[in-house]
């Protein structure tokens, strides 16, 4: 029998919780349309799941889905239970804290600092953290009872007047906490302990598992996050004080010890989110049993959101998980973003060993069908299934799938993705021979506005690569360091891959620097991307001139890099949506390296002298990254596709068949870099397209002609097996 993979969701709203019956329309659609479990929401009301009245009609929920065989997530993510813990418990509520550049004459300073977002609501005034003035070329700590001060809140913010003592004229630097009673200081003992009697509450519901959907929302980008407790969470992984090193998170730029504090800082960060759902998960297992569901998704906003909320080592905060998760939306206004996550949730799969991922999305607009069948079939290039979120009256403006003719739609890719999943099985998995290296520690030491163009670029490259065929997966310093080298290739667990791509690899840990250099050693192609390496993490150890001196190129560095982008294309805001592309090269001098130059004239890319080492200087290579790998890597199978994607899946065993797997595409050109941004407006609807490719090797061809999904497993004697709606599958022998 085939088994059920796909997982819905649900918000249960204020009526539910007075009369549970009311979600039954719901649990039963989602029955017969065939999911395996439900995650269940409170949200977006008064009551959370610290509440009596909410958990009795969860009981309830729980029973009414376990009658049709339904699975149950609860989700427990601290977001929306928080504001009523922290009320109580003043101490474990989230700081966050503003850095504020002022100047004081003989002494005295008068300065405003703006409220936080209003996702952060209620919050007070809390205190000043720390004071730097300025002495020479640096920054000198001044102690806490140097300072006085008064403050007054004023419409959207807060007024500051004191003195320094001694009369100081010059340059200061003010970091100003305040306390929100929207959220948490995850790292507090007593939010800890709060979450544990969180899930006392629901013993003897028989839960299947819980979730944290998006636990880093509501990031306070521009403001960092902190906490009665954090600060001595963070002396506790570091080793010295992050008050009186907080001058380093937004000043010092391109030094070693904004590096080695900036890295700390998000590190720990992470470990703290890392910490809180880990115990959470562990405790509930005490509670409920082996077997439980852990999901949802860390990512929330894109890479720079990600990075201020303290979720974005993906690999780690995935640990906690029992499959892969990643979300989005299918109708967002580029496609480039669902390749993007799409590869992110196959590469946590691959890396972490699960037998699962999952990819969260949704539609706001009409005409709906096309865009939901394009994106659920884009989903079997990648081994993933699909976590279809709302089956409620409460749906967050989403769609709930109530009327035709997407209900019957959505219920049949829910058959046609468990049943490619089947098809699939554990014994074929999505093969690519290239790997990117994720590097959080680079936009971590690096000025803000890079995490924008950061994020630009990885889901550019993403697309371009699943558009030329090539797709890769996203691999984490840690795994990377740990590869097992051979001549031309390198292997993480069951995997091989034959290149490795740096995207702005500024900042690198120091095992992964030398990884590198092994791979270059033994005929691995490497390719940097954007600004060169310059600072080991751990250490902030310069590593510019070593690195330019292996590639064979004169010495670049950040600033230098940043400072003429600023000059040619202006530095984007961190808080505002990123570019949808940038065409940026800089202009490296060679000294040894070949260097191949574009029809404009600017640098391509240079090829060191003696190793398979390339460095694209560019912000955003597009179509030259795909262009150059297919120049490196050699491929035994000719493809020509017509408006449609394609993959090949190799078998775990060494002589096994090969799987083909082909879709269309549901919009020509195969990708869209208008708008000029993310946020400016939603993509077009997509239209209907069927599949057209031919493949062909040494001993057979293969063609697909009409319908829009299909997947052959073929042998060197022909076709084995196949599934999908395409009517016209060819194979013939040479």
């Amino acid at each position: 029998m085939m088994e059920k993979k796909q997982i819905a969701g649900f918000i249960v709203s204020p009526d539910w919780i007075e009369k549970p019956l009311l979600s039954e329309r719901y649990i039963k659609e989602m029955a017969e349309h065939g999911y395996l479990a439900a995650v269940l929401f409170v949200r977006h009301q008064k009551r959370s799941v610290l509440d009596e009245k909410v958990r009795d009609a969860v009981r309830e929920i729980v029973d009414l889905c376990h009658r049709y065989s339904l699975k149950v997530i609860l989700d427990t993510d601290p977001t929306f239970w928080a504001p009523a813990f922290v009320e109580v418990h003043p101490e474990a509520a989230l700081h966050v804290i503003k850095g504020i550049d002022t100047k004081s004459i003989d002494g005295l300073f008068e300065f405003r600092v703006p409220l936080p977002s209003p996702e952060m609501t209620p919050y007070i005034f809390s205190s000043i953290v720390a004071v730097f003035k300025e002495d020479g070329a640096s920054y000198k700590y001044i102690q806490e009872k140097d300072i006085s001060y008064e403050w007054m809140s004023i419409y959207q913010g807060v007024l500051i007047k004191g003195s320094v003592k001694g009369g100081y004229s010059g340059s200061l630097v003010f970091y100003v906490a305040f306390k929100t009673f929207a959220l948490a200081d995850l790292s507090h003992p007593l939010y800890l302990e709060g979450q544990k009697k969180l899930l006392d509450m629901y013993k003897g519901i028989p839960l299947d598992g819980f979730g944290w959907d998006e636990p880093g929302k509501y990031a306070a980008q521009g403001y960092l996050k902190s906490g009665e407790f954090f600060p001595e969470f963070f002396r506790r992984m570091n080793g010295y004080d992050f008050y009186q090193h907080l001058i380093y998170m937004d000043h010092y730029d391109n030094t070693s010890e904004a590096v080695k504090v900036r890295c700390n800082y998000y590190r720990t960060l992470s470990e703290m989110n890392f910490i809180a759902q880990k115990e959470h998960n562990d405790y509930a297992r005490s509670l409920f049993g082996g077997g439980l569901i852990f999901g949802t998704h860390q990512t929330w906003s894109g890479i720079p959101a990600d990075l201020a909320g303290g979720v974005m080592d993906y690999f780690r905060l995935g640990r906690v998980l029992t499959a892969s998760w990643t979300d989005g939306s299918w109708d967002c206004s580029q496609f480039k973003y669902q390749a993007y996550f799409f590869m992110l949730a196959e590469s946590i799969k691959k890396e972490l060993g699960f037998r699962d991922a999952y990819y969260n999305d949704w539609g706001t607009i009409f005409p709906p069908v096309e865009n939901m069948r394009l994106a659920n079939r884009f989903k079997m290039l990648f081994h993933i299934n699909w976590f279809n979120i709302f089956f409620s009256d409460s749906s967050e403006t989403l769609f709930n799938y109530r009327m035709e003719p997407l209900k019957s739609y959505a219920k049949e890719d829910v058959k046609n993705l468990d049943a490619f999943d089947d098809f699939i099985g554990d014994k074929f998995y999505p093969h690519t021979d290239v790997a990117i290296l994720y590097s959080w520690e680079s936009i971590a030491a690096a000025p803000k506005w890079l995490a924008r163009l950061y994020y630009m670029l990885f889901a550019n490259i993403s697309l371009n690569l699943v558009d030329g065929g090539l797709f890769g997966v996203q691999m984490s310093c840690d795994t990377l360091s740990d590869a097992k080298v051979e001549k031309g290739v390198f292997t993480v667990g069951r995997y091989r891959y034959r290149l490795l791509i740096v995207p702005y690899g500024y900042v690198l840990p120091s095992a992964v620097y030398s990884k590198i250099k092994e791979l270059l050693e033994l005929d691995v192609p490497v390719i940097f991307l954007g600004p060169a390496p310059e600072f080991e993490s751990e250490s902030g150890k310069s590593i510019l001139y070593d690195f330019a001196g292996y590639a064979g190129f004169k010495p670049v560095s950040f600033m230098d890099y940043q400072q003429l982008y600023a000059l040619q294309k202006g530095l984007p805001s961190p808080y505002e949506w990123e570019p949808s592309w940038s065409d940026f090269s800089y202009p490296v001098s060679a000294k040894d390296a070949e260097v191949i130059m574009d029809g404009e004239g600017r640098i391509l890319y240079l090829k060191a002298k003696d190793k398979p080492l390339y460095y694209m200087p560019q912000t955003d290579p597009r179509e030259d990254i795909v262009n150059l790998v297919k120049k490196i890597l050699h491929t035994d199978i000719e493809v020509f596709s017509d408006g449609t994607y394609y993959r090949f899946y190799y078998s775990f065993e060494e002589k096994g068949p090969l799987i083909v797997v082909a879709v269309a595409k549901g919009h020509i050109p195969g990708f869209d870099l208008t708008p000029a941004s993310y946020g400016a407006g939603l993509r077009a609807p997509v239209k209907e397209h069927h599949i057209k490719v031919l493949f062909r090797c040494k001993n057979w061809e293969l063609v697909m002609r009409g319908g829009t999904w299909c997947a052959v497993k073929v042998s060197e004697r022909g076709i084995v097996e196949k599934i999908g709606d395409c009517p016209d599958v060819i194979w013939e022998k040479k």
